[in-house]
């Protein structure tokens, strides 16, 4: 009686027809009856052709489609195209090797896939769930022995990059992390890069975001919370059945970030006041590739960009930045979106977060992804002395090509006694030394001169100043904190190799004038 049932039940499945529209996850609406799938993607544009396939029954065609239907509805669009072109490439290897036209998926058929090459088995373990689901949901076109079980498959390696510390694809180092946003800074004040664009960069190396956070992000996510801090709300995109925008999470952002990021949020709002009802659905960070008053967008999403476009953004940003790596010799840091966000796991798992809230942070639904940032135990950590300082700071650039050392206080941009910059050590006359003049503001809320050795670009250093003597005292403050808080200590090694810099530099001057 129950293998009666079943079979009815498993039939009414085989009838059930395709729904006139579907909805998929990027918000785009398509009839799925069609040969071909052709919709819009806040990623990449999506285009499924089913007359590319081999030669197949309809029964598995219609199976097919429903699982993929499924897939549509809850992954991005570059996810079911993942999917749909691994799917053609198990299918076409299967009519390579057999006359017949194709009715049923094995367990056999996609072994033998598997095992013919190590791409395939690489594929066959990235479709493995939509294969299960297919099977479990008891679509036609595939055997149900493939819901509980699958092929072993080795699926390519992840969190290398992250576990061996790769200088080019693995989280920036401390120098290299603070290099960068040293160098965003002066880009910005030289008009090198545009606020929209150092925002973008900032956002994502401070709060670990995804490109593709961004370019779904509004205007209307920016507000102030009950303490006055600038919010922003980041939409969570990896979540099943849901849309992109339906999860968020909150990121109170630092005063100086989060105060620029809402004038900028209220640019953008006036500039489509006159193109969208509500001026709060504005994209945060607009596409303005083309003309945005004809462009064809996806519903909700009107003037967002892609996050392809925003990796692009970001990275040709990022290259026009002049931040100089210690451990790659001297050379320019290799700058991404990813490097940023694996800094951030890498930094949070250093300072002591608990997996559970990285794996929150990091908008991820369990904490796999992130096991690997717990694990790194044994990083390399620069062991300074004064020497290793004197090898490196040629090498950090705290300062760049751009610094000058001064011979007097008239070559100064500002040669005025309130423009000094004091050593706060006493003479033998019992006034304050002099190290450097400064070429923006005398008053200056960081704390001098640490703060101006670490490659402050109105920092004016003096030749006859005792830079040397400022160097050995922040190596010795350093040794006493190493043993309290190694990363704490780090926080200066910038301005260690800069003043290091300063250094050799006068010594060359010098040198110069005894010949």
């Amino acid at each position: 009686m129950n293998e009666r049932l079943d079979e009815i039940w498993l039939s009414q499945i085989a009838d059930q027809p395709l729904p006139e529209e579907v909805k998929s996850k990027d918000g785009a609406v398509f009839d799925p009856r069609t040969t071909h799938w052709k919709y819009k993607s806040i990623g990449k544009n999506v285009s499924c052709n089913f007359n590319s396939l081999p030669e197949v029954t309809p029964r598995f065609l219609h199976g097919y489609k429903q699982a993929l239907i499924i897939a549509t509805i809850n992954f991005s669009g570059v996810s079911v195209q993942s999917i749909f072109n691994d799917t053609l490439r198990l299918m076409r290897f299967l009519a390579s090797l057999r006359k017949s036209t194709l009715d049923e998926l094995s367990f056999d058929d996609i072994a033998q896939w598997a095992r013919s090459s190590q791409s395939a088995e690489t594929r066959a373990a990235s479709i493995r769930s939509f294969i299960q689901n297919w099977a479990k949901r008891h679509y036609p076109g595939i055997s149900s022995e493939l819901s509980h079980t699958y092929p072993p498959c080795k699926q390519g390696p992840t969190g290398v990059a992250v576990a061996i510390q790769d200088s080019t694809k693995g989280p920036f180092d401390d120098q290299e992390f603070n290099a960068l946003l040293e160098g965003l800074n002066h880009a910005l004040e030289s008009g090198n890069i545009e606020l929209n664009r150092a925002l973008e960069v900032r956002l994502i190396a401070l709060l670990g975001l995804r490109p593709k956070q961004l370019a779904l992000a509004k205007c209307c996510d920016v507000d102030r919370d009950k303490y006055g801090r600038v919010v922003l709300r980041a939409p969570l995109i990896k979540g099943k059945n849901q849309g992109l925008r339906d999860e968020f999470r909150r990121f109170p952002l630092e005063p100086t970030t989060g105060d620029v990021l809402l004038d900028s949020c209220e640019t953008v709002k006036q500039a489509f006041s006159s193109l969208l009802v509500d001026a709060g659905e504005a994209p945060l960070f607009p596409d303005l590739s083309v003309d945005i008053a004809t462009k064809n967008h996806i519903s909700g999403l009107a003037y967002h960009t892609s996050d392809l476009n925003m990796t692009y953004r970001i990275i040709k940003t990022l290259k026009k930045i002049q931040a100089h790596s210690v451990r790659l010799g001297g050379k320019l840091v290799p700058g991404s979106a990813v490097r940023f966000r694996r800094s951030f796991a890498q930094r949070g798992a250093e300072e002591g977060i608990d997996i559970f809230t990285l794996a929150h942070l990091m908008g991820h639904r369990n904490t796999n992804n992130v096991k690997v940032y717990f694990e790194i135990t044994n990083r390399i950590r620069a062991n300074f002395s004064k020497k290793i300082a004197f090898q490196m700071a040629p090498l950090a650039q705290a300062f760049g090509a751009q610094l000058q050392i001064l011979r007097s206080e008239t070559e100064a941009t500002r040669p005025t006694p309130s423009s000094r910059i004091p050593d706060l050590r006493l003479d033998e006359h019992g006034n304050l030394k002099t190290l450097a003049s400064c070429a923006s503001c005398s008053q200056c809320s960081q704390l001098r001169p640490i703060a101006c050795y670490a490659g402050c670009r109105s920092f004016e250093p003096w030749l006859d100043a005792d830079h040397e003597s400022v160097l050995d005292r922040m190596m010795a403050d350093r040794d006493q904190r190493v043993e309290a808080d190694e990363r704490i200590a780090k926080i200066r090694d910038l301005a260690i190799l800069g003043c290091a810099q300063i250094v050799l530099r006068c010594r060359d001057i010098l040198a110069q004038q005894t010949i």
